[in-house]
């Protein structure tokens, strides 16, 4: 897998392997990105804490999500935003956002199972159709410097673009979304970028981004575009918060938890439409990509594997 690389990865030597280990990329890879593979390590199967922080470990302070509905949506999918905000309004206390639980901290406090919609805004395109990385950054800092949102250290600022908006570094030619970490007014600022697959050209719109062919043109809530990127919002969140500077939870391999899981959807069911969901939330069905059960799991690291809800 082509990795998106943000600024120096230590390459790290085993002094009993001599193996080298890659640094998080952070993205979650197209449908047609190969898997890059895994050091030949006992322990190559196994996700490994680098010593970083994680979100969502104090009590009663859930992780927040923002999300920013950025483009033309009114124009191109009315509907969409509602579809997403219904999943992020409800994903906390969900079984399966419980699978975070098995991930620690230094300290040993394990990420709780609670993370909110804290705030929603919609940019309607102040950075083009087209955007970079530092567009993109642009984006999160001007809802946050024009008082839209406020600078939240317990956050993932997740821009969420509408189907004319592409990523110039590597939309659908190599990710779907990715999250990464920044400075804000001397706040540490955990952001993601997830696009509309219905952009895509490479393999064919949506197929880009989704991993059920049933999907492709009918979907659980009748949106294939939005649908896939729920997928991907549950795959961003998640990682963002057991790696949100991109030093804390990951394989040898360089894979973050969901990437070990991206694209397997676990037993699904069929909705009426013919097309396939797995879980449903906030009455809502959904076909979200699985997540890696971690070493805090009850079977300890025997028991590390994909799945769509813990315990």
């Amino acid at each position: 897998m082509k990795l998106k690389v943000w600024g120096t990865s230590a390459l790290l030597c085993s002094s009993l392997t001599l193996a080298l280990a890659q640094g998080p990329s952070g993205i979650t890879p197209t449908t047609h990105s190969p898997k890059p593979p895994e050091p030949p390590t006992p322990d190559a199967l196994l996700i490994q804490y680098h010593g970083g922080p994680v979100l969502g470990t104090v009590s009663g302070k859930p992780v927040h999500l923002y999300f920013i509905y950025y483009g033309n949506w009114a124009g191109t999918d009315p509907g969409g935003p509602s579809i997403m905000h219904n999943f992020g309004a409800n994903l906390g206390g969900s079984a399966y956002w419980n699978i975070l639980t098995t991930y620690k901290e230094s300290n040993g406090t394990t990420i709780k199972n609670a993370v909110t919609l804290q705030g929603e805004y919609t940019d309607t395109g102040s950075q083009g159709s087209n955007l970079s990385d530092t567009t993109l950054q642009k984006v999160v800092k001007s809802a946050i410097s024009g008082g839209h949102l406020p600078a939240d250290t317990n956050a993932v600022y997740e821009v969420l673009t509408s189907s004319e908006v592409n990523e110039t570094s590597g939309f659908c030619s190599v990710y779907c979304g990715f999250h990464n970490h920044m400075s804000v007014g001397g706040h540490d600022i955990k952001y993601a970028f997830i696009g509309n697959p219905v952009h895509c050209t490479a393999q064919g719109g949506v197929k880009d981004c989704q991993g059920d062919s049933h999907n492709y043109t009918k979907s659980p809530n009748n949106d294939p575009g939005v649908d896939a990127m729920i997928s991907v919002i549950a795959h961003e969140s998640e990682e963002a918060t057991s790696d949100p500077d991109l030093n804390a939870w990951y394989f040898p391999s360089g894979n973050e938890n969901a990437d070990q899981c991206a694209y397997t959807y676990g037993t699904t069911f069929p909705v009426g439409n013919g097309s396939d969901a797995n879980v449903t939330i906030g009455g809502a069905n959904y076909l979200i990509q699985q997540n890696w059960i971690g070493p805090g799991g009850t079977s300890g690291t025997a028991g590390e594997k994909c799945a769509l809800s813990y315990p």
